[in-house]
């Protein structure tokens, strides 16, 4: 147990995984795990690689939208007037519970999509999908957290199940900072661990936190949960609604007479002469954070007198 308290203290870079390979072997308790130990070494080995040459393929990028684009952002060292091409990254659970993950153009029925052709998804007979860049079998069987030890002490498995399940979050994690320096990387689902911390005894073999549990989320899906979270709880968190908010700064925004005025200082000072404490900072970052959530009661505008953008209520 002391080598995979070892690996699981080193498991946030890839050179936990190379020190894993090295010392795992066949006398894996489960054969589950073997199955993953030799997927993941063969991800390494192989086929990290044939993914991201899969994904090299200049020829299918559209080069002149690229370098519209690029004249607007920041570039890509050293072609700084050339954007990073757009993908989006999909790691998904087959319904035989492996672990799959595969790409496509971001905006890939649109108009405006940077790329001229890619793989479809398609599969044919027992071939994998065209799309696809990653893919371990049976990780649905690995549940961190959940002792089932009482019949075995030879080994605890829940541990286990943890150390793999970091493993594989960091083989997917290594892939992703691999293409985020060639390409745009939207992430549709990405993986999430549940981690405790340690007690000091254990934290000295095994790390300063388990993992006791993990899932696939839509990270559109809980950026909305979260933005519907934060807004219930709005006037409670700050003492006003979010209606009185967005009607400071529609008044200010159409007073002719202060049309020089820092709108963001100015909704800070009426607020504070109704006992409300909050800072321009704040008024700033909340005024943000709703034009960035895409609420429908929230729109951009520039009106007449000022050219900057204003939240105004629908």
């Amino acid at each position: 147990m002391e080598i995979f308290g070892e690996i699981y203290g080193r498991l946030h870079s890839r050179r936990a995984i190379c020190f894993c390979r090295r010392r795992l072997n066949s006398s894996l308790p489960r054969r589950y795990y073997g199955t993953i130990y030799w997927e993941v070494c063969n991800f390494l080995d192989v086929e990290l690689e044939r993914s991201l040459e899969a994904l090299w393929t200049p020829g299918a990028w559209k080069h002149e939208g690229l370098k519209e684009r690029g004249s607007k952002e920041s570039g890509w060292s050293p072609y700084e007037k050339i954007s990073k091409p757009r993908i989006k990254i999909c790691p998904y659970m087959t319904q035989k519970g492996n672990l799959s993950v595969t790409w496509a153009p971001s905006g890939s029925e649109a108009s405006d999509c940077e790329w001229s052709w890619w793989p479809t998804g398609e599969s044919y007979g027992w071939d994998r999908p065209n799309n696809e860049i990653l893919f371990f079998r049976e990780v649905s069987h690995l549940n961190p957290g959940i002792h089932f030890s009482e019949w075995d002490d030879r080994a605890n498995y829940d541990v286990l199940d943890g150390i793999f399940i970091a493993v594989i979050k960091t083989c997917f994690d290594h892939l992703i900072n691999l293409l985020r320096v060639v390409f745009e990387i939207e992430l549709v689902n990405d993986i999430e661990l549940d981690l405790v911390q340690a007690s000091d005894d254990e934290g000295s073999k095994f790390g300063r936190s388990h993992v006791v549990g993990w899932r696939i989320f839509n990270v559109e899906g809980r950026a909305r949960r979260n933005r519907d979270i934060w807004i219930a709880n709005f006037s409670t968190e700050y003492g006003f609604t979010v209606d009185r908010f967005a009607r400071e700064f529609r008044l200010l925004s159409f007073d002719s007479k202060k049309k020089s005025l820092n709108i963001d200082r100015g909704v800070s000072s009426n607020l504070k002469k109704d006992g409300f404490q909050i800072t321009e900072g704040k008024v700033r970052e909340i005024r943000e954070r709703l034009l960035t959530s895409k609420l429908s009661l929230f729109r951009l505008a520039r009106t007449k007198e000022n050219s900057s953008q204003t939240l105004l209520y629908v």
